[in-house]
């Protein structure tokens, strides 16, 4: 896990090339958020996941 955890780390860190990498990176990070079970409570995370979704969108639409 700690593996996984480092590489979302390292893609976070670099800039994204363009609004797919953006939607890529967010992806990434709220897969890192679900996974360690976070503080966020269930609305939180649906709100999340849905700011994703628009995001993915968006980025196929550029």
């Amino acid at each position: 896990m700690d593996e996984i955890a480092d590489l979302i780390d390292q893609m976070v860190a670099a800039p994204a090339p363009d609004a797919a990498g953006l939607a890529a990176k967010f992806s990434a990070i709220l897969w890192q958020i679900e996974i360690s079970e976070s503080l966020l409570d269930d609305a939180d995370l649906r709100r999340l996941k849905r700011f994703g979704r628009d995001l993915r969108l968006l980025a196929n639409q550029v």
